[in-house]
């Protein structure tokens, strides 16, 4: 190649470089920037030339409280500046962060909703009009009902699918973000707008109290009797304090006396108003009907009890001449936990007895005066005396889960007011009972199942395995399908464990060595007679 040749050869390699700099540098100017403001929660997107491109307003707390389930988790107003974009331009990713193992990154299925107008709606305006209601026996207590004085219009809205929108539009567009809340979440959640990662935002934590309006220990020894969140204290009337209850003590009912306690105040879910309502219960006879919650007024629809009808032991919710009635009866004097469920609009009403459901009805729409909150009589008179002992009532104005509901029973003990649930971190370690050493299970072929009895299930995982946030409480679990490293299979075990702490748990497996499954546990009963005298029946 002549000189000219090389020169010319230099001068494009040179305007190459040159043009790949200014191409390098462009993109650098075109990155969006933010800028954010704590106090209104707003983060502004700009372009490099400092152009606004949007506006994103957090309108949930940075830290929103939520309950178990599929639910709304956050919610933000983006304020597009620009025209109508596509929405994966716009919310471009979403990372989940468990704030209870390590801030360590996790995979969570969500859905992105927007807020659309269903049009105008006529509400009826309602006054709480009150009287005193004599019942008899010397207890007073306020009778309130609402009395409609008016309408009003009012702008409908629901949550509907991001998707179906197509492009986020200019202006302003409110939308959230749903997803299935499990016990014990405390998770945070970081988005991408526009090329910006928003890491000031935000986190949702589960909790059992939410829309929890009043709680009654039933602990007190006289004087007035605390709702423990302060909205409505109630008086007694002829229940007995101090008896044993399912935890610490409680109030003991009478038959025949009128005995009664009723709040102060009107309890504050009424007409077809979503509720739950949980109550322990001691009863001591069964000859006739009672009930042990109740309000509301007189007539069909117009009351809700949860209430022991027929015989006595039949258990229903009753609405006022109609109920939800379960397929079990209470005849006997145990602790029994009883919760009660009106859905809302969707007209549900369902009953559980020690956290397992035994009643399911569409009842349609209710109108439930809106009275004082009577335990151990209704509400519409003195003749539905409870004769037993009541302890923990915990009043919602939302529907409970079932999983929400197991908790409180928690295995028959209750739940202690004001401590949360915690799932506990658990390592299972397998040992074989002949070495007492740690059973390897390195390999591809060489693993375990686990089967519990809270839901956990899991198989082909290697020894030790460890379960985050997941065990609380009592808890029995199987362990099969057991092949270590050297080949030699083990007998499926199942064992006990109590989730009270984070912890690891030996668990002692047998090998097999030729025996069954039948002929080891068979073995292992002769063993556990003869050596320790148990299970000798």
């Amino acid at each position: 190649m002549d000189k000219r040749g090389k020169i010319k050869l230099l001068i494009t390699v040179s305007l190459f470089v040159v043009f790949g700099m200014f191409l390098f540098l462009s993109a650098l100017d075109d990155t969006n920037i933010k800028e954010y403001d704590p106090v209104s929660q707003k983060v502004t997107i700009k372009s490099s030339s400092g152009e606004i491109l949007s506006d994103i307003t957090l309108n949930t707390p940075a830290n929103f409280m939520v309950p178990r389930g599929y639910q709304k988790v956050a919610e933000f107003t983006i304020d597009n500046k620009k025209s109508s974009q596509t929405i994966s331009s716009v919310l471009e990713k979403l990372e989940f962060y468990d704030l209870n193992n390590g801030i360590q990154k996790i995979v969570r299925q969500f859905d992105y909703k927007y807020e659309k107008s269903l049009g105008l709606k006529t509400i009826n305006d309602y006054e709480m009009v009150c009287s005193d209601n004599d019942l008899g026996n010397g207890t007073i207590v306020k009778d309130c009902s609402q009395v409609l004085i008016g309408t009003h219009q009012e702008e409908i809205f629901e949550w509907a699918d991001l998707s179906s929108l197509g492009e986020i539009p200019s202006g302003k567009t409110k939308i959230g973000i749903f997803v299935n809340v499990e016990k014990g979440d405390k998770v945070e959640w970081i988005p991408t707008f526009l090329g910006v990662e928003v890491t000031e935002w935000a986190t949702w934590t589960e909790a059992l109290d939410i829309g929890l309006i009043s709680y009654y220990k039933l602990d007190e020894g006289s004087g007035t009797i605390i709702d423990e969140l302060n909205n409505n204290n109630a008086t007694n009337d002829g229940a007995t304090p101090n008896a044993t209850g399912i935890i610490n003590v409680a109030y003991d009912f009478e038959e025949g006396e009128t005995d009664v306690i009723a709040t102060n105040s009107h309890v504050g879910i009424f007409d077809d108003r979503e509720r739950t309502i949980n109550v322990w219960v001691k009863r001591e006879t069964f000859d006739d009907a009672d009930e042990p919650i109740s309000f509301g007024g007189s007539g069909t629809g117009n009351s809700w009890s949860i209430r022991f009808g027929g015989d006595g032991t039949d258990l229903a919710i009753d609405y006022g001449n109609t109920n939800t009635a379960s397929n079990t009866s209470v005849g006997d004097t145990n602790w029994h936990m009883i919760t009660g469920i009106y859905t809302g609009t969707s007209g549900r009403g369902l009953i559980y007895l020690d956290g397992n459901i035994v009643g399911n009805e569409s009842d349609g729409s209710i109108t439930t005066g809106n009275t004082s909150l009577f335990i151990g009589n209704s509400s519409i008179n003195n003749n539905a005396d409870f004769d037993g002992i009541i302890d923990e009532i915990g009043v919602w104005n939302r529907t409970l889960s079932s999983s929400e509901i197991s908790d409180l029973y928690n295995n028959g003990s209750g739940l202690v007011y004001g401590v949360p649930t915690q799932n506990y971190t658990i390592i299972f370690n397998l040992t074989n009972i002949l070495s007492g050493q740690q059973i390897s299970t390195s390999g591809p072929q060489h693993n375990f199942d686990i089967s519990c009895n809270n839901g956990y299930n899991v198989i082909d995982v290697e020894n030790p395995h460890t379960t985050n946030n997941t065990f609380s409480g009592n808890v029995e679990c199987t362990f099969s399908d057991l092949i270590d490293a050297n080949e030699i299979s083990y007998f499926s075990e199942t064992q006990s464990i109590t989730a009270d702490s984070n912890k690891t748990v030996q668990i002692q497996m047998s090998p097999s060595n030729g025996l069954t499954q039948e002929e080891h546990d068979w073995l292992e009963a002769i063993y556990l007679c003869v050596i320790n005298g148990t299970g000798c029946a």
